[in-house]
């Protein structure tokens, strides 16, 4: 833990969604980042273009079923939240997000733990001996020299929830 920091902290740290009625430019416009030097370069996943900034990608030019798909990996989010004109950055996206009906690919939200909440053995024991309440039939802990993590969901599900200690994995490299 840092000890500098006093305060548990919630990121998004990852967010990557599609949509079907909207340009690449209205997708920017509605990040608040139109102001930003975009380049032009090529997609991937089958989306011949993309427009790049700041690990922030906005892929288009797909099938015609594809429409365009936007992804901030942890660094774009950082950027996002440093760059945006959105005066509510994340609940605007969101809102823009839900009232449009468009679809969440990926959502990687982090808890920052600087004081200590969370035992990471309890969870892994509490996760191994079944001692939580979940639809999610398929679980995983993984114990190594590196790290424990927990696993609830399975890879190939709509959702997928893994617990660890990014600090001391971190601290291990």
């Amino acid at each position: 833990m840092n000890s500098s920091i006093t305060e548990n902290v919630v990121i998004y740290d990852w967010l990557s969604f599609t949509t079907k009625h909207h340009t690449p430019e209205e997708v920017i416009e509605a990040l608040g980042l139109s102001h930003c030097p975009w380049t032009e370069t090529t997609g991937a996943r089958g989306y011949m273009d993309r427009k790049y900034f700041g690990s922030i990608s906005v892929h288009y030019n797909g099938r015609e079923d594809m429409g365009v798909w936007c992804e901030m990996s942890g660094q774009g989010c950082r950027n996002f939240e440093d760059l945006t004109t959105l005066p509510n950055r994340w609940k605007d996206i969101f809102a823009f997000i839900h009232d449009n009906s468009l679809h969440i690919t990926r959502l990687d939200v982090a808890y920052d733990d600087h004081t200590g909440i969370l035992d990471i053995e309890r969870i892994a024991d509490d996760v191994q001996s079944q001692r939580y309440v979940s639809c999610m039939r398929w679980w995983e802990v993984t114990r190594s020299s590196q790290r424990v993590s927990c696993q609830a969901g399975s890879p190939k599900s709509k959702v997928l929830v893994r617990i660890y200690d990014k600090a001391a994995e971190r601290r291990r490299r």
